[in-house]
Formats: structure tokens, C-alpha cells, sequence
């Protein structure tokens, strides 16, 4: 009996082993943020096609699309969620949910002059989520994918994709070609004479700055900014006199397919890093670099660690200012300190100015020319900013929408009618209206102007100046009307139409538009290794959580110890385009 006993218990025994030995490892594991399903389109929405259109059938069938796909659950589609790897011991980004209540129903815009209306009275819920990018955003977390091997470790490397998908890093590699953002962390790492071809945009503005001595040994073959595939004249040029390497950023269209077949059969590698729109990825794509440069770079590693040790340290110190990463303190602790975080602020960031489209409310003066207009935190142009703000606790509320979507921004939704401009209308890119861009809340409502939601934020001088002479309008789109009290609980600012008809704003006061800096040498919007000091610009204007010459000795320490620029105070004001 006793041998019988002492059998079962060593299976059980071995039972447990084994079935702990197949549990997944934490750390293993890849981490993936989705961004919650929301309802864009009001079932309200009563379309109107202009009868003069001989495309309305097709453009209406176009927007019952765009209907069909806002039921969709895209939750589980890997284009709608961000790989971020690294273990990390830092919480993640905020990732606020909010819900946002609208007054009307009646908002949509078809394009070729075609016009929708709404007519709806009551008031649309929506929710969406704010963007994070991941385990040990604060700063405090693992660098990434890429990785230092301790001595006498094997060297071989790799780095997740986009797609998140294991990439080898190529070795040995003493020339690359790259643009954007991937060849600034080319240039960090490896300093000018690593970077043989590169794009017109970061040519140009090395020759302007003096900055990696003006990049005058290496040739721009990318036209712009190097967001598409080079010629094939240019081209050829690359494989007669060839790099080692060709990195782009994943999903920038750097390289065409037919290119990526030829450089693999020259013997070109090639290799796409995420894109550098979090701190993650920047960490990941710079250890990427230094690791193919490691043999013929003695300080890639070092300069790389310098780096990421700075953007470590920068992230934390913006995130404690603003409280973005503040965690549950014991009751003990609370009663020691009971000084709490600062409160989330809202924003939206506007990409431009459509001078072509037009508008107008039925039954009231408020009529012209010009919509602003953004794209949902999925779209590249805006995940960024969304992701830098987030990191000095403010939120871009514009994660609600259907894809990629492009739309038009409007203050007042009731009975208003656009016709489109420039913007793409075809049934991928059609524009079209999101609810309470410019509002959140439930019980309560905040709207633009309030001391939650203090400011939008535009990227040139063209939109700043549109938007805020519409505001100065007495009948203006985005004036601030004020208060009317006709007895609902949640506020009520707009205006009476000439029907006595209650037109509510989304603005609740006075407020500014922001003009977004840009780097002398990058985009504070786009993504690359620049985009903390975005972070650093918000914890100023939203906070106050560091100073003007806080956020003016961030900048110059930035450019002196990895552009090798030393910047005067006149300098520093450009890149806040205070001018």
C-alpha cells in the first residue's frame, strides 16, 4: 500500500511538471494594443445626393460602404493594432476610454459637388480609445527587439516588422542607403560617412543645418522626402555604385517590390524597421542600425546606448511631470502625499486646410469657404503626435473613425452641409464626418475651450491663420457662441436659427490654436528619433510641467550630443515657430 501510494504521488508529480512546463512565457509573449470598435456614422444620417451629380448613384452606394464598415469589428484585424516588443518593467501609455456625446445626427460629405445633410436632433454616444504604444513606454522598460548579446554570445539579430514578424539583421555593413526618420538613426549611430544615398528633403536640410558636416559625401537619389520608390534612373545609379544595405521604414514605400527583387539579386540587403512612430520602435530601429554597423563602426554601439539612454531618461522625466504614468499609490502613501497627477488634457490635431470645399447651416448666415480636416490615430500621419502627446498626458481625440479614414473637422454637426474640395472621394479615402472630434465626456461634457480640451493643434502657418479667422467671425464655423439655456443638463453653447431651432456648438469658450514645431532636421509629427521633444513641447503648453527654458535646454542637448549642432536661442524659437 505504502509503494502504491508513493507511485501516484510521483506521477501527480510529473503531471504537474508537465503541464506547467507548456504554459507561454509573459515575457514571450507579443504584446498588441487594439484600438476599440466605435460607431462613426449616425443611423440619423439622412443622405442627400445633389441631383445635378451624374456619379450619385455610384457615390451613394459608396457611403452605404462606408455605413457597412462602421458596424465591422476590426479589432481582430492586424492593421488596426501595434506590435510593440520588449519586456520592460515601466506601465504602459495611458490608454484612456472615453465617451463622447454629440447634439446631431445630421453630419456627412459626399465629393463632385454631391452634398449630405443631416437632420437629426438628439445626441450620438461614441467611445474610442486612447493610443499607447506598450510595455515600458515610460522609459523604464527593455530597448526592444534588437538586442546586445553578452560576450561570446551568437551575434545573429533580429527585429520585429510591423507586421510582427521576425526580420534577421544583416551584419558586416559599412554603407547604407536610407531616408526619413530610418536614415537620421543611420546618422546617429554611424555619423555621416555610414549614409551613401539618401532622400532630397534630409540632404537639404543637412546642408542648411552644417549638420553630419552637410552630408556633402553622401548623394540624394530619393526625390522629397523619400516616401516613394526612386526612379529607375536613380536606381540604376544605386546598383552601379551600391551600398552594402538599404533600410526604409515599413510602409513608407521607400523601395518598390521590383526594386527589393533587384537588390537581392545584386546582394543588397535589405531590410524594412518599424516604423518610429513610439519609443519602442525608435529604440528597436536605432539598435537595428548599430548592429549592422557593429564591424565597421567601433562607437555604433555606444553611440546607439547613448541615445537610447537619453530617450529613456527624457521620456521619464516628461511623464512625471505630466503624471502620464502615474500608478496607485497605498492608502499609507496617500496620506503622506496627497498631491494627485494632473488631469489628462484633450487635443486635436488638424492635418490642413481644404480651401476648395465649402459649407453651410440651413436657416442661418453661418456659410464659406474652407474645412479643416485630420485622419483618425490609425493613419501614419497622425499615430505619431497622437503617441508623443499621449506620453505628456494629452490625448489627440481623433482615434474614433473607419480605418485610414481622412475627414473634415466641424465645430457645429446640425443641418450642416459640405461640399467637398481636394480631398481623395473615392470609397477607401472618402471624407467624411466623425461626431464630438472637438468634445468629450458622458455625464458632463467638455468641449473645445474648455480648461480640459484648452487647444488644437495645427502643422503650418496657412491652417493656424484660417482657423482662427473663422473663430473671429461673429457667424463663423469655429466662433465660440457661448451659452443658451433651454434647460439641458449637459450645456448647451450655439446660437437660435432664423426657426428658433436650437444649433449647438461643440466649442464651450475662447481658445488657441497651436502651431506645432518642426525639427531643423525632422517632422515633430511623422515619427524618428526627434519625437520626444514633442513630448517635451506638450508637458510645457498643457501642463506647464517643465519650463520655456526647460523644453529650449531639451532641444539644444538633443542636437548637440546627436546632430553635433550647437543652437542659439533664435534657433530654438524657429523650431517652436514662434515667429
Amino acid at each position: 500500500m505504502k509503494t502504491k501510494k508513493t507511485v501516484c504521488l510521483l506521477l501527480c508529480l510529473l503531471m504537474l511538471f508537465s503541464l506547467s512546463g507548456c504554459r507561454y512565457s509573459d515575457v514571450l509573449q507579443k504584446i498588441i494594443y487594439n484600438q476599440q470598435k466605435s460607431q462613426e456614422i449616425d443611423e440619423k444620417t439622412d443622405i442627400k445626393p445633389n441631383e445635378n451629380n451624374e456619379n450619385n448613384e455610384e457615390q451613394t452606394d459608396d457611403l452605404k460602404a462606408l455605413e457597412n464598415t462602421a458596424e465591422a469589428d476590426t479589432t481582430n484585424d492586424p492593421s488596426y493594432s501595434e506590435s510593440v516588443s520588449g519586456e520592460g518593467s515601466g506601465a504602459p501609455s495611458p490608454q484612456p476610454v472615453f465617451n463622447a456625446a454629440g447634439d446631431s445626427s445630421g453630419t456627412a460629405v459626399t465629393g463632385q459637388g454631391t452634398t449630405v445633410t443631416g437632420t437629426g436632433e438628439g445626441s450620438t454616444a461614441s467611445s474610442s480609445a486612447g493610443i499607447g504604444s506598450g510595455t515600458g513606454t515610460d522609459g523604464t522598460g527593455d530597448s526592444g527587439t534588437a538586442y546586445e548579446p553578452e560576450p561570446g554570445a551568437d551575434t545573429a539579430k533580429e527585429v520585429v516588422d510591423d507586421s510582427g514578424e521576425p526580420v534577421e539583421i544583416p551584419e558586416g555593413i559599412d554603407k547604407i542607403a536610407a531616408t526619413g526618420p530610418a536614415a537620421l538613426a543611420v546618422l546617429i549611430a554611424g555619423g555621416s560617412e555610414a549614409l551613401l544615398y539618401t532622400d532630397e528633403q534630409t540632404k537639404t536640410r543637412a546642408s542648411q543645418t552644417g549638420a553630419f558636416d552637410s552630408l556633402s559625401n553622401t548623394q540624394a537619389l530619393w526625390q522629397g522626402n523619400g516616401t516613394s520608390a526612386m526612379s529607375d534612373e536613380n536606381f540604376s545609379l544605386l546598383l552601379a555604385s551600391p551600398p552594402d544595405a538599404v533600410i526604409e521604414t515599413s510602409g513608407k514605400g521607400t523601395v518598390s517590390e521590383a526594386q527589393a527583387q533587384q537588390l537581392s539579386a545584386a546582394g543588397i540587403d535589405y531590410l524594412a524597421i518599424p516604423q518610429m512612430t513610439n519609443v519602442d520602435n525608435i529604440r528597436s530601429g536605432m539598435n537595428a542600425i548599430a548592429s549592422m554597423l557593429a564591424e565597421s563602426s567601433d562607437d555604433a554601439g555606444s553611440r546607439a546606448d547613448q541615445f537610447n539612454s537619453w530617450l529613456t531618461d527624457t521620456t521619464s522625466r516628461i511623464s512625471s511631470s505630466t503624471g502620464a504614468n502615474a500608478s496607485s499609490s497605498s492608502a499609507d502613501e496617500e496620506e503622506e502625499d496627497s498631491t494627485s497627477a494632473p488631469d489628462s488634457k484633450y487635443t486635436l490635431y488638424i492635418e490642413g486646410w481644404d480651401a476648395a470645399a465649402s459649407y453651410s447651416i440651413s436657416n442661418t448666415t453661418v456659410a464659406g469657404s474652407g474645412m479643416a480636416y485630420t485622419s483618425n490615430n490609425r493613419k501614419e500621419t497622425t499615430a505619431a503626435v497622437s503617441t508623443f502627446l499621449s506620453y505628456a498626458n494629452v490625448i489627440n481625440n481623433n482615434s474614433q473613425g473607419v480605418g485610414a479614414q481622412i475627414r473634415y473637422v466641424s465645430p457645429i454637426l446640425k443641418n450642416l452641409t459640405v461640399t467637398i474640395g481636394n480631398l481623395s472621394v473615392d470609397s477607401v479615402n472618402r471624407p467624411y464626418y466623425t461626431q464630438n472630434l472637438l468634445q468629450v465626456g458622458s455625464t458632463t461634457l467638455y468641449g473645445l475651450g474648455d480648461e480640459t480640451f484648452p487647444y488644437i493643434i495645427v502643422p503650418d502657418p496657412l491652417t493656424k491663420s484660417e482657423i482662427e479667422h473663422n473663430r473671429d467671425q461673429s457667424d463663423g464655423l469655429w466662433h465660440p457662441y457661448g451659452f443658451v439655456d433651454n434647460g439641458n443638463i449637459n450645456g448647451n453653447n450655439g446660437f437660435m436659427d432664423s426657426d428658433n431651432t436650437l444649433i449647438l456648438t461643440q466649442i464651450s469658450g475662447y481658445y488657441d490654436v497651436l502651431l506645432n514645431p518642426q525639427g531643423l532636421m525632422s517632422s515633430w509629427t511623422e515619427g524618428g528619433p526627434e519625437m520626444i521633444l514633442e513630448s517635451a513641447w506638450a508637458a510645457w503648453k498643457f501642463h506647464n510641467g517643465i519650463s520655456r527654458d526647460q523644453l529650449g535646454a531639451y532641444i539644444k542637448e538633443f542636437y548637440l550630443n546627436f546632430y553635433g549642432l550647437e543652437l542659439n536661442d533664435s534657433q530654438i524659437s524657429t523650431i517652436l515657430q514662434e515667429g
